[in-house]
């Protein structure tokens, strides 16, 4: 007649800590104390599923659910928790080794139940299966007694320090070790139970007969393991005994059907591997045939590679992200593997065997340089960029059967080289334009101030009488203008008192008196210019804060917003040209009067609901941006904001629908709420500050941007980052690297 062996089921319980097989099952051996070493035998290497923290199924078995000590040392202590599980395991009744998880308690009602106790120093020589305690009272730790040699104690414990996490370890002590407190040998039966079929100890592994890993991964090459291992004894079973059986290895996908099986014969360890390559639970079963019936079953969740390939170039070694470069300057590609939660470089292939390939390609598509890593989270490559254009940066990672892979661009920009020429000469009544122009056809031009009149000493026109003004004409010497002043009426007759009518074209004082602020004002003549003074300077701007002027060349109006000392600061207001479709926020204007100012804010609406423009380059004197400056400019596309810019205002950029990229400036410690809210089509953005803090990033700053945006922040930032513009209502879906 076949012998039917007792099935047991083995889970392998993932917790992102070593997996646990546990053996359910009724033991039988010679007796009831080779029956619980043997048990306890059979768990040597479990351990808890996270490091100190008692979290372990032996606890889960003695309490009914599964506990944590949450940080508090000792709080579910499982030493003698693993003592009882041995026990129930081996068939021996909580009257003779009682389910507890207090040692003292063990001792006394091991004791109370007609053991037979053993001090230290006694003489004792300890037996198998017998109970070793130690400190006071027995009150520190318990373990199962396999034998002893001389003075020498070999036992097995549960919540063994020596491991880590604490697990089952196969111990030693000498029998005079100072926190021994004794031995206890249990009232076990006499009767001795029928010779058991072998046990099956199946387990899941990254190589043959190997380890059980602490986390599967899809794209890995997987062992389904087993031994058959006599109950009694300890030891293999064809080591014992002899047999005629068959043992059938099956690999289960998620769905249930079947991935590889493989049958043996008369084969007590033995192996099959499987390589999963989708997610999911997955089950290996062992199952025997012969003359022994059973079987024995471990499932274990494979799941996708939490890692993320992050790579970006920059101007130094593994240093911060640069997009923009200069012409024959050596860059590097740089990479790292980090975890997708935690932003860190992952641990997640430890022990894995992987390659990294970092290739360049120039703005012509050539290589321009590649290299390959072997099993590097994080590393680079040098390039001199040498021709004007966009580089593209490849890193493809390698794990199996598994490739992922990593783009990033820097450009070389075009470095303008401008040549000049006068377009429209300046006269004395008009402003002139000089033209700058690049090779690649870029131009802009700068107004030329007008020359303003040089006049003449003038001379007298018309004689003044007793009866009538006369007339002063002074000629501008450039142009040929002229102009007039008054002269007054004399106060005698001609001929009265001996004093002569001054002759034609003589001036008796020289000059005639420019009349005072209270005389009558002479009527000039409609083609004369006005003027101030004498010498012929135009009237001033008087730029004082507060002050608006127009830039007519420029198309914009500005306002003053500081005045200290020769330095101007002005706000550009609103843009004058309601067509244009490119605007150029300057660094400079030039008012009317020749004053050069600093142009360091656009202020307030400045562009608000304005459906032309499409592209805004923002000078790098600016340093604020105002509140609702660009909101619903709907048909802008590009923005480049410059390098000095600290602040960006509430709603500034908000319903901005079709812009696609934009570069936040390192420098920028401020962005207002609703700055960037609803830029749908944002989906590539470059935060290069490292200084945002959760006081300086409004709420719903950047909400409502592409799902598919990629949000690259400076190195060492990701995690804190990632919190911060979480809780500001940037999308989960977006990712930040």
């Amino acid at each position: 007649m076949k012998k039917h062996m007792a099935k047991f089921l083995v889970f392998l319980l993932m917790f992102g800590s070593l997996a646990i097989h546990i053996p359910a099952l009724e033991v039988q051996a010679a007796d009831q104390a080779e029956a619980i070493v043997a048990v306890a035998k059979s768990q040597l290497g479990v351990k808890e599923r996270s490091s100190n923290s008692d979290d372990i199924f032996y606890n889960d078995w003695y309490y009914g659910r599964r506990v944590n000590n949450n940080g508090i040392a000792a709080k579910y202590a499982w030493c003698a928790v693993f003592v009882s599980w041995c026990a129930d395991q081996a068939g021996i009744p909580a009257s003779v080794i009682p389910k507890t998880a207090n040692t003292t308690d063990m001792k006394n009602r091991l004791i109370n139940s007609g053991g037979s106790s053993h001090l230290k120093g006694s003489g004792y020589a300890p037996r198998c299966g017998d109970i070793i305690f130690f400190g006071s009272n027995a009150s520190q730790h318990v373990g199962i007694v396999k034998f002893s040699s001389g003075n020498t104690v070999y036992y097995i414990d549960g919540n063994n320090t020596q491991t880590n996490p604490h697990g089952v370890h196969d111990s030693s002590c000498s029998l005079s070790a100072g926190n021994l407190w004794g031995f206890v040998t249990p009232n076990y039966s006499n009767s001795a139970p029928e010779v058991s079929a072998p046990s099956i100890h199946v387990w899941m592994s990254d190589t043959g007969m190997g380890n059980v890993p602490s986390v599967y991964r899809t794209g890995t090459s997987y062992y389904l393991c087993y031994e058959l291992i006599d109950t009694a004894s300890g030891k293999r079973f064809n080591e014992v005994a002899s047999a005629n059986y068959t043992i059938t290895e099956t690999f289960y996908k998620p769905d249930g059907s079947t991935a590889f099986s493989y049958s043996y014969e008369n084969s007590d360890n033995n192996w099959i591997s499987h390589v999963p390559q989708e997610a999911g639970v997955y089950r290996g079963k062992v199952e025997i045939t012969g003359d022994y019936i059973g079987d024995a079953e471990v499932s274990f969740e494979v799941k996708e590679h939490k890692v993320m390939l992050h790579s970006w170039f920059s101007e130094s070694k593994m240093g911060e992200s640069a997009s923009v470069s200069k012409k024959g300057t050596t860059y590097y590609l740089c990479y790292e593997i980090i975890d997708d939660e935690t932003g860190e470089l992952t641990s997640d292939l430890d022990g894995q065997n992987y390659t990294v390939t970092e290739t360049i390609y120039k703005p012509d598509g050539s290589v321009g340089g590649t290299h390959s890593y072997s099993n590097s989270l994080s590393n680079w490559i040098g390039f001199c960029l040498e021709d004007e254009g966009t580089y593209k940066g490849v890193v493809t990672f390698t794990l199996n059967d598994c490739s992922a892979s990593s783009n990033t661009e820097i450009t070389v920009a075009h470095t303008h080289s401008y040549t000049s020429k006068i377009t429209k000469r300046a006269t004395c009544a008009d402003s002139g334009i000089k033209t700058f122009q690049c090779a690649c056809g870029k131009k802009y031009t700068e107004n030329i101030p007008k020359t303003g009149h040089v006049w003449d000493n003038g001379k007298v026109t018309k004689q003044a009488t007793a009866v009538s003004e006369g007339v002063y004409t002074y000629t501008c010497i450039s142009c040929g203008s002229r102009k007039t002043e008054k002269i007054p009426a004399l106060a005698l007759k001609p001929g009265e008192n001996g004093i002569p009518t001054p002759p034609l074209n003589s001036n008796p004082a020289g000059k005639p008196e420019v009349p005072s602020d209270t005389d009558e004002k002479p009527n000039l003549p409609l083609d004369t210019d006005k003027r101030d003074d004498a010498s012929g300077k135009e009237e001033g701007e008087n730029l004082e804060t507060g002050k608006v002027f127009q830039d007519f060349a420029g198309h914009a109006e500005y306002e003053v917003i500081s005045v200290n000392g020769s330095e101007i600061c002005v706000e550009y207001t609103e843009s004058t040209d309601a067509k244009a479709s490119v605007v150029r926020i300057p660094n400079t204007v030039t008012a009317k009067d020749g004053t050069v100012c600093k142009v360091t804010s656009i202020g307030k609406n400045a562009f608000k609901k304005n459906k032309k423009i499409k592209k805004v380059i923002v000078g790098n004197q600016v340093k604020s941006i105002d509140a609702n400056a660009f909101y619903g400019c709907r048909n802008l596309t590009s923005v480049n904001l410059g390098k000095s810019l600290t602040s960006i205002g509430t709603n500034a950029f908000s319903g901005c629908t079709k812009l696609k990229s934009l570069t936040i400036p390192a420098k920028v410690k401020k962005i207002g709420s609703n700055a960037f809210y609803g830029c749908k089509d944002l989906k590539t953005l470059n935060i290069k500050t490292a200084k945002l803090t959760s006081k300086g990033l409004g709420r719903k700053a950047f909400k409502g941007i592409s799902s598919r945006a990629v949000v690259q922040v400076p190195r060492g930032k990701v995690k804190a980052y990632q919190k911060l513009f979480r809780q500001k209502g940037l999308s989960r879906k977006v990712k930040l690297k």
